[in-house]
């Protein structure tokens, strides 16, 4: 298989089979030692060899969020694997991206946002955070976390917020928590208007489905709950997108899976018309033009550890 390719994939194991192949290359030409790793080579095993995986720009970014919100900062796991040791970690994808154009120069970001109009010209970026919570507007239990967010507007502005969203080997975006525990066997037989009433998430407490018939339109006949799928944490994120008066989710994925772009285009066209466009879906090959004015070195890094390029 070409190390390089630019194959376009409708199956994500075959995805993720063409990265794993990028990385064997990767790890053998890096040098690293077997025993780091477990059998499943991609997870590093050795606390001390965890800077391998992170890239200064990722070591900066986690130590400034650690200052800001005095406190450590909040890795995802994989069957017990923190994130920052897995090779094929979307949160430290993200924050290599992200990391470097939200950095101490957020000039390159808003030149990109500003070329897809989500920033206006008299504008500047007022505010960075990742992992950031929203406020807790429908009495989350968990709450809802967002891989990135801006806050943009004039100076002295409260500013409006953007979402980022960063999606790399997964299979489809998150799903409902109780249908994938058995919680819930996803009410088959119940009709969306009768959801709200018998959702196990109401029930808790939780009030997704006070907002969800205002953002989203699935029809009334349609049977079943709409959102136990890939639809959840989209929702979850768009709702409170415009609960917070927020201008844009913007979804960053690779421009090779192209079974996210179909995922991401169904839940769009269950949005209410004026909604849809608060949803932008963006490539990460997009970015390396941009990464390339604040770290050249990055650039390098992602082609020879994703093969992601321009």
């Amino acid at each position: 298989m070409d190390m390089d390719s630019t194959e376009i994939f409708s199956k994500p194991k075959e995805f993720k089979s063409l990265v794993t192949a990028i990385q064997t290359r990767y790890v053998r030409e890096n040098g690293w030692s077997p025993e780091w790793f477990l059998e499943t080579w991609p997870h590093i095993t050795k606390p001390g060899y965890e800077h391998l995986n992170l890239p200064d720009t990722v070591k900066d970014t986690v130590s400034k969020w650690g200052r800001q919100h005095k406190s450590t900062f909040p890795w995802h796991f994989w069957r017990g694997i923190r994130s920052s040791r897995n090779l094929h970690s979307s949160q430290v994808l993200g924050l290599t991206l992200l990391g470097a154009l939200g950095g101490n120069n957020t000039g390159v970001l808003e030149q990109l946002l500003g070329s897809l109009g989500v920033v206006k010209q008299d504008e500047t970026i007022l505010e960075c955070d990742f992992e950031y919570e929203p406020p807790n507007f429908f009495n989350e239990s968990r709450r809802t976390a967002v891989d990135f967010m801006i806050r943009v507007g004039k100076a002295g502005e409260t500013g409006h917020p953007i979402y980022f969203e960063v999606k790399f080997l997964e299979s489809s975006f998150g799903q409902c928590s109780r249908k994938s525990k058995g919680e819930c066997k996803g009410l088959s037989g119940v009709s969306v208007r009768d959801l709200k009433d018998r959702c196990r998430v109401t029930k808790e407490g939780i009030r997704y489905w006070d907002a969800v018939p205002k953002v989203m339109d699935f029809g009334i006949d349609k049977q079943g709950c709409v959102l136990q799928g890939s639809f959840y944490q989209l929702t979850r994120n768009i709702l409170h997108l415009v609960h917070e008066g927020g201008r844009r989710l913007i979804i960053l994925s690779d421009a090779r899976a192209r079974y996210l772009d179909d995922e991401l285009a169904r839940f769009v066209d269950c949005l209410r018309m004026q909604y849809r466009d608060r949803v932008y879906h963006l490539k990460f090959q997009h970015l390396v033009p941009y990464l390339s004015k604040t770290d050249p070195s990055l650039v390098e890094l992602l082609r020879k550890k994703y093969s992601i390029r321009e």
